[in-house]
């Protein structure tokens, strides 16, 4: 019995070779089919968000300038010509150089710029020194950390050794992170649009 309809299903599909050829292709044919589905959808979902953050722009630029009508006290006499309607922009980032973050941590941590990079290893030197670090590193983003490591006579390492232990401090609340976290805001109010 077994033999007849092992018989039968070698008529009907061929040997279990071409079987199992025939299936690894249907199978090849397949996933090349949901790689192209989900490789058509990434690419209508690329196209498809920026029109969709378009959009929302179109819709608050309306909505300002409909508050903004609004809110001025239009006469029947007046002509809507002479309507000023106020374009909404965004501030331009302004970038920071390494020089106006060291005068800050100077004048916030009340040390000369010799001493801030004197070779002492004191702690009332040593924190404010990798505080400023950090500091340059996080509000000077166009900056390599050679680049900021040759601005404080020092190699790229120790820098990232002070944006380290910096970070470690800030989120462990001790009186070098809380005094890094105010010298962060004290730079946020001096440089509001600076380009983070």
């Amino acid at each position: 019995m077994f033999r007849r309809a092992a018989e039968v299903k070698r008529r009907l599909y061929g040997s279990p070779k071409a079987v199992n050829v025939r299936q690894a292709q249907i199978n090849g044919q397949r996933k090349a089919r949901e790689s192209e589905e989900i490789r058509r959808e990434l690419i209508e979902g690329y196209h498809r968000e920026p029109a969709i953050a378009a959009a929302k722009e179109v819709r608050a630029m309306r909505e300002a300038i409909a508050t903004r009508a609004a809110s001025l006290a239009v006469n029947p006499a007046t002509d809507f010509r002479e309507i000023e309607v106020i374009r909404i922009k965004a501030p331009t980032p302004v970038r920071v150089s390494a020089n106006d973050i060291i005068a800050q941590g100077c004048l916030f941590f009340g040390m000369s710029e010799a001493r801030l990079f004197a070779n002492s290893r004191s702690w009332d030197v040593v924190d404010p020194r990798q505080t400023v670090m950090w500091a340059t590193q996080f509000f000077c983003p166009h900056l390599s950390l050679p680049m900021i490591g040759r601005r404080f006579d020092r190699d790229h390492t120790t820098v990232m050794h002070a944006v380290r232990k910096i970070d470690k401090r800030i989120k462990a609340g001790d009186a070098v992170g809380i005094k890094a976290a105010e010298f962060a805001n004290c730079l946020r109010t001096i440089f509001p649009n600076a380009a983070i």
